[in-house]
């Protein structure tokens, strides 16, 4: 209809009322475009609240995977130590701890602020598995750290929908990171996990049956090849323990970064967003 207008003004030579005519499609055109833009912005910010939601309950059962892993950690640490402390003949030569460092992460600092630990200390762990120190030593409970939302995010193409840089760059580091200690997993404690189970064998140890302590702690003092494959466990064990601080660390520092971003608590409370 507009445009028969403009038609019928040009014919009359009504040039003002052409001009009218001609600001009004414009204007139109204006709007049109920016009612597109306003709900396109509108489904990408609430396309980037789903997927951060989504990243951020990976994230969640990540630190649950952490917290077990650190569980058994502290555990083949206490074990390892434990007998090595027994046995006051056999040299340790593991790393002192204030010389395991790790992107600037010092595992004496790590231990110091372990929650799980202050809550059960290395002497409540051994009593409750002295039985079991052999299987304690050797037993590795590793993580599989949870990518699937950003591995999404990134494979679609849909990594510009998240509009804070810094969100991203730290999410990009936790993937690394979680790279690293699966990496080191596979390449060193669980090989050294390996390797520690077949010289119990040699010694009649299984790594899920009961040695008498007396009986270990003997055979420990006894045998250069036992006493060393314990220390290098202590030694990685350690370094399991400061791998996976580091990660969970990340991780609840990226967990507050999106409740940040989206304004609510991980209950679903909001909290104040900056203006």
């Amino acid at each position: 209809m507009i445009f028969r207008r403009i038609k019928a003004h040009v014919a009359k030579e009504d040039w003002f009322a052409v001009f009218i005519d001609f600001i009004i499609v414009v204007f139109g055109v204006f709007m049109g475009l920016q009612v597109a833009n306003w709900s396109d912005e509108r489904g990408d910010r609430a396309r980037e609240t789903q997927v951060l939601q989504e990243i951020a309950a990976d994230i969640q059962s990540d630190r649950v995977r952490y917290s077990g892993a650190l569980n058994s950690a502290l555990n083949r640490i206490a074990a390892a130590t434990y007998v090595l402390q027994k046995t006051p003949d056999t040299p340790l030569r593991t790393l002192q701890d204030h010389d395991l460092l790790l992107e600037g992460s010092g595992y004496a600092e790590a231990i110091k602020a372990n929650e799980q630990l202050r809550d059960l200390g290395f002497n409540e762990r051994i009593e409750s598995f002295k039985p079991q120190l052999w299987m304690r030593i050797w037993y590795l409970e590793s993580v599989e750290p949870s990518t699937t939302a950003f591995a999404s995010l990134v494979s679609s193409g849909e990594l510009g929908i998240l509009q804070d840089e810094g969100l991203v760059r730290s999410l990009q580091q936790y993937q690394t990171t979680t790279a690293l200690v699966l990496r080191s997993q596979n390449l060193t404690f669980r090989p050294t996990r390996d390797m520690g189970i077949k010289i119990g064998q040699q010694f009649g140890m299984s790594a899920f049956g009961q040695v008498e302590e007396d009986a270990f702690i003997e055979l420990v003092s006894t045998n250069a090849h036992l006493a060393a494959a314990l220390q290098t466990q202590l030694g990685w064990s350690k370094a399991h323990f400061l791998f996976l601080t580091i990660i969970d660390n990340s991780a609840a520092e990226l967990l507050t970064q999106i409740e940040d971003e989206l304004g609510i608590s991980l209950d679903g409370d909001t909290t104040e967003t900056a203006p």
